[in-house]
């Protein structure tokens, strides 16, 4: 059976699939993460879809079929690009960084499940780095808060070694 969802999305990585298709991993608040396949997405003027950007904040839309390991994509749409991000370097390397450690966190979530906590972190950490100077406090926190999401945070009350 098909779903029709329409969700709050964050792309982590797109990748060609075909000539005119993509395949990306969208990191989603209600689903978690999802494999989505963009059929017509890299066509210049026939093309439905907004640009599919990894780091861009935007509502998509798909179908969703259980059990089945890919998504189709209808439609995504931008509501906010992360472009600023591009004026130095080191803004940059946070942000992609930001989006491998969502993508690392996501590939333990099975699809499906609810994103919130994640979904919430990595926008929180992708607004506020345009401001940061250095940006490297805002990557840190979240490094730290997808290790307390995992579920591998190191104790902090006692020594192993005392």
């Amino acid at each position: 059976m098909r779903f029709l969802c329409r969700t709050p999305a964050i792309p982590l990585s797109v990748t060609p699939y075909s000539e005119n298709s993509v395949q990306a991993l969208l990191l989603t608040r209600e689903y978690g993460p999802v494999r989505v396949l963009a059929k017509g997405a890299r066509r210049l003027r026939e093309g439905v879809y907004g640009p599919l950007v990894p780091g861009t904040e935007g509502t998509a839309i798909f179908y969703r079929r259980e059990g089945a390991p890919w998504s189709a994509l209808s439609y995504y749409e931008t509501e906010t690009s992360f472009l600023t991000h591009r004026h130095s370097w080191r803004h940059h390397l946070a942000a992609a960084a930001s989006l491998e450690i969502a993508a690392w966190l996501s590939r333990g979530t099975p699809s499906g499940e609810p994103g919130e906590g994640l979904f919430a972190l990595l926008s929180r950490t992708l607004h506020r780095l345009p401001g940061e100077t250095p940006p490297g406090r805002g990557l840190l926190a979240l490094a730290w808060q997808a290790v307390l999401l995992a579920g591998v945070a190191p104790e902090t009350e006692e020594c192993d070694a005392c």
